[in-house]
């Protein structure tokens, strides 16, 4: 009983060992290679052996496994079954461990014409202590330290980084998140050079020890780039400001009868400038606050605010807005006593910029609804139009800058395509979020989310339909 017992343990675990080898070859990572065959079969026939040596203890299972006396039987099960099983096994691997391991070294080989010939600073070292144990070219190029001083010396004692803390916020996020993307910081190399830096990194294993995988990019130069062209375009835009305004003035003027009264195609005529001297103040306004926006150069002026009471104002700053697209702001199934932590310029802004799309979009005619609602964190506010809507292909692109979708069945919706973008971001300065809901022909409903004060709400306040 007990020879029976260990078999079929024997024939069980052959049988799990097959069904592994079997999933294996559907492993991307795994590779099959010369041989590999020959080792299935191997134990195959292993497990061939195993179930005729369990049969041989039951006489009645024996016509069921082979047609034969006990000699031919036992014949099959030492000679086919395990010498044969063995044999296979023999081959199998002869065959693919080889096989196997030329691919790993391949593998290494690559990863090490890769590393050394990368145009990105690379490096291999010891978590712990920064120790290194590999530096590739161009390391010793951007840091200007030699192969043999990076051996010697770690990252730290080679005083690298400017700013010893961010090293230990990258390995910290290492240590949570297994790998590290896209951190900026500074690198001082050996003539005392500050350089910008974008570096990642991630564990690997070398020889059964973790290690760190190092990659740094230097973005000095693209930095510069980026400086030069946000000083460019906020100088082009102030000095496009200093006559755009005497221009305006002057329209504004000749229009009040400063020059006389004008004939009524001159007066016509002048008007068309004026806007189109408005629609461009718009314009560079939107660049010059994208621009502070994506260098951090914005400044916000925080402060509790109540959010019924900046909507009423906005609302009112965008009559002549509403007239010039002859649609209608209605504020409809508010909540009162909403009370936020916001800069109120900023957030009158967003509140501009969807009010302004949804009047450019709804027909001559139609209703713009406004709408304030809050739950126990957040404050909401919605726009509504009845324009008409966002194709689904659009909607990933909606506040990307510049995105400005091409329609027949929209009106001439002049504007830069930057609006969007401009509220994502100062709403996402809000710890808030920004969204909309919409589809063809039916409309589209904007909105924007930003926490709650809850220290400034009144502890009687209540909500209440305007």
């Amino acid at each position: 009983m007990f020879d029976i017992v260990l078999e079929s343990i024997r024939a069980f675990i052959l049988i799990g060992l097959i069904f592994f080898l079997l999933k294996q070859e559907k492993s991307v990572n795994f590779s099959v290679g010369s041989g590999w065959r020959f080792i299935i079969v191997g134990f195959g026939l292993l497990l061939f052996g195993s179930v005729l040596d369990i049969t041989d203890n039951f006489e009645a299972l024996n016509k069921f496994v082979i047609i034969g006396d006990t000699e031919v039987e036992a014949l099959l099960e030492k000679l086919v079954g395990f010498l044969g099983g063995f044999i296979f096994l023999a081959i199998g691997l002869v065959k693919w461990i080889p096989g196997n391991l030329k691919g790993i070294q391949a593998s290494e080989e690559l990863f090490q014409k890769a590393f050394h010939s990368s145009p990105a600073l690379m490096t291999v070292s010891r978590p712990s202590d920064g120790h290194h144990f590999d530096v590739n070219e161009s390391w010793c190029t951007i840091t200007g330290y030699s192969y043999l001083e990076a051996s010697r010396y770690n990252s730290l004692d080679l005083g690298i980084w400017e700013n010893p803390d961010d090293r230990a916020k990258f390995l910290e996020q290492l240590e949570n998140d297994g790998s590290s993307r896209g951190m900026e910081t500074v690198f001082r190399t050996k003539n005392g050079q500050l350089i910008d830096m974008l570096v990642a990194g991630e564990f690997i294993e070398v020889e059964g020890r973790k290690r760190l995988l190092f990659i740094g990019q230097d973005i000095t130069r693209l930095k510069e780039i980026e400086r030069l062209k946000s000083e460019f375009v906020s100088i082009v835009s102030h000095e496009l400001r200093t006559p755009l305004t005497s221009i305006s003035g002057a329209i504004g003027l000749m229009l009040g009868g400063a020059a006389g009264k004008l004939p009524d195609k001159a007066f016509e005529m002048t008007e068309i400038a004026q806007h189109n001297c408005e629609r461009l103040g718009a314009i560079i306004n939107d660049i010059l606050d994208f621009e502070k926006l994506h260098s951090g150069a914005m400044e916000f002026s925080f402060g509790k605010l109540n959010l019924n009471d900046l909507v009423a104002e906005t609302l009112e700053q965008c009559v002549p807005f509403a007239e010039e697209f002859k649609v209608t702001f209605v504020q409809v199934n508010s909540a009162s006593n909403v009370f936020i932590y916001g800069d109120h310029q900023r957030l009158s802004q967003v509140l501009m910029n969807l009010l302004s799309n949804a009047a450019k979009f709804s027909p001559p005619g139609e209703t713009v609804e406004i709408r304030i609602a809050k739950n126990d964190e957040t404050a909401r506010v919605e726009v509504a139009d009845q324009g008409c809507g966002i194709s689904k292909e659009f909607h990933d692109r909606v506040f990307e800058k510049f995105a400005q979708e091409a329609s027949p069945n929209t009106r001439t919706a002049p504007g830069t395509g930057l609006g969007l973008s401009i509220s994502k971001s100062i709403i996402g300065m809000h710890q808030g979020t920004i969204g909309f809901d919409s589809a063809l022909d039916a409309g589209s409903t904007f909105y924007f989310e930003i926490p709650l004060d809850i220290s400034a709400m009144p502890s009687t306040s209540t909500d209440q339909d305007n």
